[in-house]
């Protein structure tokens, strides 16, 4: 077997063997069947998913809005690499706010 088909057999074949054990799937396309986990925060809102979906196949992502705020005309492509008001900024962001989190969690002050 190859492709998509082994990997659904493989996880077949080890929940057969009682315990259900999920591999991560290989490829571009594994987060589709990835199992959500809402209190780690590994989920995806309806919004999230259909964005997701149309970036994976090269689709118009709506409610972009037509220019970014650093002025230039945006697109899905800028959205992802502008360093003024893109998503990247927001992924930085993110990271960000978990490392302080973890680190309050951990007892750790500035």
């Amino acid at each position: 077997e190859h492709g998509i088909n082994a990997e659904y057999g493989e996880r077949r074949r080890s929940a057969t063997h009682g315990k259900f054990q999920e591999r991560p799937l290989a490829g571009a396309s594994g987060w589709l069947t990835a199992t959500p986990y809402p209190h780690l925060g590994f989920e995806l809102n309806q919004l999230e998913f259909i964005d997701s979906v149309a970036l994976r196949y090269g689709f118009e992502v709506k409610d972009l809005g037509s220019t970014c705020v650093c002025g230039k005309p945006n697109n899905a492509d800028h959205a992802l690499s502008c360093s003024t008001g893109g998503y990247s900024i927001l992924r930085h962001d993110n990271i960000r706010d978990l490392m302080a989190e973890i680190c309050t969690y951990a007892g750790l002050t500035a």
